[in-house]
């Protein structure tokens, strides 16, 4: 584990020990200097640290009073005019104090730019605030950082990848805090919530006879091929990372297209019937109408694990398998 995720596991376990609630929370400024610029918006869900259910919630807007930038807008999509309607920061605040009190546990993506400015807030009100807080940023750095599919630790991106922003708009406060209670539970609790994993269909299936006893089967599938060890009792594969594979589903298909009972009955299965498709194919022939053309053909087929001969015949060259070695290494990619 990480430093943010050895603080989240450690901070979660003293609010569910002293039964404090948690808050997930986020914000929308009009800058991003926590002196210079004001809350516009702020959203929060009270949770509970067990069992990550949302006690309550609060979405507040609050009247700059002062005209927003133009970025500002077009981040956020909020106008002058919907915040000259809304309380100032003086008639919000109690509310916002009388939800989080002086000393949450606050949840953020990149929580410490959301906390300078809840900070500020609370000083231009004169009260403190003496939080801890946990930066589900930071988590996703320490989790991510080796995923190519990931192209940033933004809120955003994180959430796709995690399946986890399905009917949210992002930059918008109320949306935010939704994204990052789904992402801080997969992440704390990898079993909480689950990116759909992805159900691939098999194109065929083939034994390996591998060295010093490993033996694998090979499923190639539509977005690439896995294998199954005989010894290590493992699939993998250097084509897809198998965390994003619904294996249960793809091991299932595999096992009833042979009419297997489980995935070593399978194994068993497909070595018997490649051994049998070899010595069948022993004595077949192909001609070649040049010496370099069979000879190559010769050499491809003994490396797949036959023995052949060449024979000159009316002009024509003939290679014939012999025989098939079953202590070599390597195989014949017969599929099914």
């Amino acid at each position: 584990m990480g430093k943010e995720l050895d603080k989240a596991a450690r901070l979660m376990q003293i609010a569910i020990q002293t039964n404090t609630p948690v808050f997930v929370f986020d914000v929308e400024t009009e800058g991003l200097d926590p002196v210079k610029h004001h809350i516009i918006q702020l959203s929060a869900l009270k949770i509970d640290p067990e069992t990550f259910e949302v006690l309550d919630k609060i979405n507040v807007f609050i009247n700059p009073c002062r005209p927003l930038s133009d970025k500002v807008k077009e981040i956020t999509g909020y106008t002058d005019e919907f915040l000259a309607t809304c309380p100032l920061e003086v008639e919000a605040f109690p509310e916002i104090y009388n939800f989080l009190g002086e000393a949450p546990l606050l949840i953020g993506h990149n929580v410490g730019f959301d906390k300078s400015m809840l900070d500020a807030l609370y000083t231009r009100q004169g009260q403190f605030l003496f939080c801890e807080d946990i930066d589900t940023c930071r988590m996703a750095r320490e989790l991510l950082k080796k995923k190519k599919d990931v192209p940033s630790h933004k809120l955003i991106d994180v959430a796709a990848y995690y399946g986890a922003d399905i009917g949210l708009d992002f930059h918008k406060a109320d949306d935010d805090i939704i994204a990052t209670l789904r992402i801080f539970q997969v992440m704390y609790d990898p079993d909480a919530y689950l990116k759909p994993k992805k159900k691939l269909n098999i194109n065929s299936i083939w034994y390996h006879n591998g060295f010093r006893g490993h033996a694998r089967i090979y499923i190639n599938t539509d977005a690439g091929s896995l294998f199954y060890d005989n010894l290590d009792k493992n699939y993998g594969s250097k084509d897809f990372s198998l965390d994003d594979i619904d294996m249960e589903d793809l091991e299932e298909k595999a096992i009833r297209k042979w009419s297997a009972s489980n995935i070593d009955d399978l194994f068993q299965k497909v070595r018997a019937w490649h051994w049998k498709k070899m010595q069948e194919a022993i004595g077949q022939q192909k001609e070649f109408a040049n010496e370099k053309e069979a000879i190559e053909a010769a050499a491809k087929e003994n490396k797949r694990h036959y023995n052949t001969s060449i024979q000159l015949a009316d002009g024509v060259y003939i290679v014939t398998l012999e025989k098939f070695l079953k202590s070599k290494a390597g195989s014949n990619s017969i599929l099914y």
